[in-house]
């Protein structure tokens, strides 16, 4: 209705105007020429009042319809496998969750309004030129279907430059992020050099393809400003041959130079929108590009996890991430409910992603996994992820207050659901020992936080969901002095009466462990009761822990 009501006024305008001019030239009273020059102003200000209203309202449409999207782009992302994920650096992903749904938000808010509205503007204005004279109407409808199209072949040309500046863009972003959140390694490291270069060399690859791009969406503008002084030349020729034959009057040859420029005004929004349109055709494959990554989950995992202690049993289970990389190779073990399985190996040994596969970022290539004797890939994903705790050696923390990095801003959890957590790990004397409690400022990746503090969150994050299995990956490689105590004390409580895998990084953390898992290149190469190995001379636990230094007579 808005809409319509501007598309109306704006055609109103000029013959109000043509009448004011013809009876200026009349010699009309001056009271009477008030009144049109009065009915003037309103007009334009109701209809400047009306696109506002326009405005407004495709504003908020746009962003709901963007931001909606940004949160099914989002939740897709997170649903799909590990390998999939890792396929995009964060820079491109950044780009391509808001960078390119900007470029979508005009498209939303904008484009079907001002297309529609400008579509029905030039039709009003040709059926008014008709109107006057049908020479005039049929001129310009000629010019404008001409101007039209010339735009739409410009904009169809422009799209693979479009669609490549912006891949390069997300590329290089992803660059610029990866190098400043490894800006202190690289200056310790003597890489600002090699890292410098590395800036010329993408800036040299990035400004060809947004220069080529550029070119293309300044040619549409080009286009534009030649259509409009073609047209105006037409209108004011044709404008002038008519009046001095006698067939219109002068208020209507200001009539057809107005609304010739009044043409010009939908047309030069339709070239805006046919940019618009050009950046959107790209950012829409890139999206659609994204969207077409499925997960390889099952879809139809709808079992509820099992509550309560839990056994698990890898049989047979293998991974490969191509066919020529196996990362896992015919794995077997158990571990019995309320008992600890310590997982040691090298460097690249499968250590972490045995627990991926358990946790489900990767489907194994053969062999299966099953908890409590059912299937793992029969449980709902959430559910199942909700009742295994993880915590690693890297800990994510955000720029917020303690409570948010502990809750991850669930309100449902109580300061006294905090406190209590922290009292069952027995960690409340490093939280007494912060001035300002749960209040206290946490800095963007954990800055103001050592490690060891680091470990204490994560592991309080995971305490808090009363996980039946435990994962422990490198979790005490990082330890600082000040906090290794009670580190450990919080491993202890958190693992206690409960289903636990660690992977270890020192032999010391491994004395408490019921059984030992050797890993070699995806095999297991030693397998059994810590007890029974340890007393094995023969074995390779008994070798690791006498070159690591650890009494045998105090395991």
């Amino acid at each position: 209705m808005f809409l319509l009501s501007a598309i109306a006024l704006q055609l109103v305008n000029p013959f109000i105007m043509r009448r004011f001019i013809n009876q200026a030239l009349e010699g009309k009273a001056v009271s009477d020429l008030y009144v049109w020059a009065v009915l003037f102003m309103v007009v334009s200000l109701a209809t400047q009042g009306l696109l506002i209203a326009v405005q407004y309202f495709g504003e908020s449409v746009g962003w709901g319809a963007t931001n909606r999207l940004r949160i099914t782009l989002l939740r897709h992302f997170f649903s799909l496998d590990l390998a999939q994920r890792k396929k995009y650096s964060t820079g491109e992903l950044i780009e391509r969750i808001d960078g390119d749904l900007n470029a979508l938000q005009n498209f939303f808010s904008q484009f079907v309004i001002k297309l529609v509205g400008n579509a029905l503007l030039m039709i009003g204005i040709l059926v008014a030129l008709f109107m006057i004279d049908w020479r005039i109407g049929s001129g310009l409808t000629i010019f404008t279907i001409g101007a039209l199209f010339m735009i739409d072949r410009i904009r169809a040309s422009a799209i693979p430059y479009a669609n490549q500046a912006r891949q390069i863009n997300g590329q290089f972003y992803g660059f610029i992020t990866e190098r400043l959140q490894g800006a202190d390694e690289i200056r310790s490291n003597g890489a600002s050099r090699y890292t410098l270069k590395q800036f010329i060399q993408w800036i040299a690859k990035y400004y060809p393809a947004l220069k080529r791009a550029e070119i293309r969406n300044y040619s549409m503008w080009m286009t534009s400003i030649a259509v409009f002084t073609i047209g105006n030349i037409f209108s004011l020729s044709i404008g002038a041959y008519l009046y001095k034959s006698g067939a219109i009057s002068l208020g209507s040859v200001f009539l057809i130079v107005q609304f010739t420029e009044l043409m010009m005004v939908p047309i030069e929004q339709i070239r805006r929108e046919m940019e618009d349109l050009q950046k959107a055709d790209a950012s829409i494959l890139r999206i659609q590009e994204l969207l077409a990554h499925k997960s390889s989950q099952p879809s139809v995992s709808t079992k509820p996890f099992p509550e309560g202690p839990c056994d698990i049993v890898f049989k047979n289970v293998s991974l490969y991430y191509n066919e020529q990389t196996p990362a896992l190779r015919d794995v077997s073990f158990a571990v019995k409910r309320n008992t600890t399985l310590a997982i040691i190996g090298q460097s690249g040994s499968g250590k972490t992603t045995l627990t991926n596969v358990l946790l489900r970022f990767y489907l194994p290539t053969a062999g299966s996994i099953c908890i409590n004797e059912t299937n793992i890939e029969s449980f709902a994903l959430q559910d199942m992820r909700e009742k295994i705790g993880i915590v690693t050696q890297d800990v994510h923390l955000f720029a917020g207050t303690l409570r948010e990095n502990l809750t991850f801003y669930n309100s449902s959890i109580t300061d006294e659901d905090l406190i209590e957590t922290m009292t069952a790990l027995r960690v409340l004397p490093w939280f007494h020992g912060l001035t300002n409690g749960l209040d206290t400022t946490i800095e963007g990746l954990g800055r103001n936080v050592s490690a060891g503090e680091a470990q204490l969150i994560a592991m309080i994050r995971v305490f808090l969901k009363r996980p039946e299995i435990i994962v422990l990956d490198e979790a005490t490689a990082r330890m600082d002095p000040e906090t290794e105590h009670i580190v450990k004390q919080a491993i202890q409580a958190l693992v206690s009466e409960r289903t636990c895998l660690i992977i270890a990084h020192r032999l010391e953390t491994i004395q408490h462990a019921d059984a030992i898992l050797i890993l070699e290149s995806g095999k297991v190469v030693e397998y059994g009761a810590f007890q029974a190995l340890a007393a094995d001379c023969s074995s390779m636990l008994t070798d690791l822990l006498q070159k690591g230094g650890v009494s045998l007579e105090n395991v």
